[in-house]
């Protein structure tokens, strides 16, 4: 549960044809939020592209929420690391 005026914490995991996608500048631009990357990774295996990717999402609640409502409509991974206050930043 989120907490008042807090930042998420995701951990996304790409695969395949996701990698692509700019599933992250899309989603910045239709619900109008941040995202800061943390850490990421990419690499291959048998020449299909898989990464990792731990952002912090900020703006406004509902908008958070409407983002990552988006991103589970995509192909991949998503895990819920946390919640952060706006001003205790997770440092990367």
């Amino acid at each position: 549960m989120p907490l008042p005026d807090s930042n998420l914490v995701l951990r996304l995991s790409f695969f395949g044809h996701s990698t692509e996608e700019p599933i992250i500048a899309s989603m910045i631009r239709r619900f109008n939020v941040d995202a800061s990357t943390l850490y990421g990774n990419i690499d291959h295996i048998q020449s299909t592209p898989f990464g990792t990717l731990i952002i912090e999402l900020s703006g406004p609640q509902n908008s958070i929420q409407n983002a990552l409502n988006y991103l589970q409509t995509r192909e991949l991974g998503i895990e819920v690391i946390g919640y952060v206050a706006r001003d205790n930043r997770v440092a990367g």
